[in-house]
């Protein structure tokens, strides 16, 4: 996936799988309902849990490039 510069996934989303992903370059801002904001960059990863409400978005003035997979 990737993020242009200043822009959002979408405002709210919830998915039936768990996902996980690698951040490729830029930086990713993730909120997730009921932890804190996790501010990742190149190399980092992330786990969401199914069901759990969450908002990705790139801050960050470089495109954000991330590798994405949701699974059951």
């Amino acid at each position: 996936e990737e993020y242009q510069p200043h822009t959002s996934a979408i405002e709210k989303e919830s998915h039936k799988g768990d996902i996980c992903g690698l951040i490729l370059s830029g930086e990713l801002t993730i909120d997730i309902a009921g932890r804190d904001t996790l501010k990742l960059r190149k190399g980092d990863a992330f786990y969401i849990k199914a069901g759990q409400q969450h908002v990705a978005r790139n801050e960050g003035d470089k495109v954000l490039k991330i590798v994405a997979v949701q699974y059951k």
